[in-house]
């Protein structure tokens, strides 16, 4: 996955958004139907913004990583491994 960048604010507050949930799934300071839902929102936010034809492909790349991030920690929540 790329890392953020300066250049799209979004895509770095997105960022911050799975790595602090993945965060706090990692440490039990949030429950998990509550975790479940803030991914599931995100995993929304970021197929909307991959969908933008405009968005610059190295952009797209890094959304995409993140997606794939979201759909693994919601896999887990799913089946009971976090």
């Amino acid at each position: 996955m790329n890392q953020p960048t300066d250049l799209h604010p979004e895509l770095d507050r997105v960022h911050a958004a799975v790595e602090h949930v993945r965060e706090l799934l990692a440490s039990d300071n949030i429950p998990i139907n509550a975790a479940e839902g803030l991914l599931l929102g995100l995993v929304s936010v970021i197929g909307t913004l991959t969908g933008d034809p405009q968005l610059p492909a190295h952009i797209r790349g890094s959304y995409d990583g993140l997606l794939e991030l979201s759909r693994e920690l919601l896999w887990k929540i799913r089946s009971g491994k976090e």
